[in-house]
């Protein structure tokens, strides 16, 4: 079950609009974001740019590495000994020519991952924009990194002060889903792109059929508290997960004028790593907006029951390192403090996990055998965990106008048969005309 107010949230009559309750909760949580969320995002990062077709190399690019190659491999130039290290003939650097300027525009920008991934291929220029104060100046040090090709500025998604048909790809990295009318803000990216250019978006996938984090917070909220928080006045925003449909995503881009066949989707499988079993709560509850309004309108007791609910969860099915649907150690990796090894079954793997205590003693795991528990006063026990975050990439590209067929000469209208039969005696009667001249110059001669 989850929570109603996510799948459509109700709207207060206060005077704070949905916009409002969304900017407030960013401006508060640009830095826990930026610590927790950001690299759960970060995942998806690089299947974002692809679906926008932003190039991930070109001749810039490799005119840089041959630059710097020679210089940056001082040990493999010193392993290829007696021959010397060589720089790149200047012929090969001059065929090399620079590639035309390629733009992208970061919508939603938050605290500039996306943006950096993207500045780390081969484009010119990256614009992005936020609504937030706080989130583009926890983006800034993504700027003074790649200085002269990123840029950040506040701005409004659903109106962009950018000119027509200025960027060659548009990408919004999980923000449609915090805007009061996305549909406005895909308009938006269809008017700026240049024609053949792509928008590409990311959204989190709908929990209702997958155990996820997002699952976890929401049927906790709904058994232990009031999903039906107020967020605010105004219009309801659409559900959380509309954009996750893939129906709902391709109906709004074909709505905007994108190409409908042009149209991809595509899963991306996130993962959040975690350290305790508290940590999921407070992630939820200090780096989103949706989700910390719903908490914050929860009583001291519903927060205290929710947090442990999602603990207990996490607890019982996610501990270990999670893949392919199993929760396990793995016989590969180092044993690791934290690291869990019975499978979610509650079989022994044969490696024995490993907890943090103050005093070391040995205590029996959940089958019998024995933990032992080594001695780290810095660290309280924990019980690493992985639990799924999937998300999901929608695209299309905005259609080039299509060339019109150069215009053929008008042709001359047929003759009618009227016409046809009347024309008949009169050609006809033009060489025995013609004839009449040449017999009476016969006759003067």
């Amino acid at each position: 079950m989850l929570a109603r107010s996510f799948l459509r949230p109700r709207l207060g009559r206060g005077m704070s609009t949905f916009a409002d309750v969304e900017k407030r909760m960013w401006d508060a949580g640009a830095a826990s974001y930026a610590a927790t969320f950001a690299k759960i995002t970060s995942q998806a990062h690089d299947a974002v740019l692809d679906a926008a077709s932003v190039p991930r190399s070109g001749n810039k690019l490799r005119k840089f590495v041959y630059s710097v190659a020679p210089a940056s491999f001082p040990d493999y130039n010193y392993a290829a000994q007696p021959n010397p290290p060589q720089e790149v003939p200047e012929e090969v650097l001059a065929s090399l020519s620079d590639e035309a300027p390629f733009r992208v525009l970061d919508v939603a920008s938050g605290t500039g991952g996306l943006a950096a991934a993207a500045a780390q291929r081969a484009v010119s220029e990256v614009v992005g924009v936020d609504f937030s104060e706080s989130m583009v100046s926890a983006a800034q040090p993504v700027a003074d990194e790649h200085r002269g090709i990123v840029s950040f500025a506040l701005g409004n998604a659903e109106k962009l002060s950018a000119a027509d048909a200025s960027f060659d790809a548009v990408v919004i990295g999980f923000g449609l889903l915090h805007l009061p009318q996305p549909e406005l803000a895909i308009a938006e990216a269809f008017r700026v792109l240049k024609p053949g250019g792509k928008l590409a978006f990311s959204v989190w996938e709908s929990p209702e059929h997958t155990a996820t984090g997002f699952s976890l917070m929401l049927d906790a909220i709904a058994a232990h508290g009031n999903p039906d928080v107020d967020l605010g006045g105004g219009a309801a925003p659409l559900p959380f997960f509309h954009f996750a449909d893939q129906k709902n995503a391709a109906a709004a881009l074909a709505a905007a004028g994108f190409d409908a066949d042009s149209v991809t989707f595509e899963r991306v499988p996130c993962t959040v790593a975690l350290e305790s079993e508290a940590d999921l709560y407070s992630m939820f509850a200090s780096a989103t907006a949706r989700t910390r309004a719903t908490l914050e309108g929860q009583s001291e007791a519903q927060r205290q029951a929710i947090s442990s609910a999602v603990a207990e969860q996490i607890a019982s099915r996610f501990c270990g390192v999670y893949t392919d649907g199993a929760s396990r150690a793995v016989s590969w990796k180092a044993p690791t403090v934290g690291t869990d090894a019975p499978l979610m079954n509650g079989e022994p793997t044969g490696r024995t996990p490993y907890m943090v205590r103050a005093t070391p003693r040995a205590e029996p795991g959940p089958t019998g055998w024995s933990r032992p528990l080594h001695d780290n006063p810095t660290h309280a026990p924990r019980w690493p965990s992985q639990v799924p975050m999937p998300a999901v990439i929608a695209a299309a590209t905005k259609p080039k106008p299509v060339a019109k067929p150069a215009a053929k000469p008008a042709a001359k209208p047929a003759a009618k048969p009227a016409e046809k039969a009347a024309a008949a005696p009169k050609a006809a009667a033009e060489p025995a005309q013609q004839a009449a001249p040449k017999k009476k110059a016969a006759k003067k001669k």
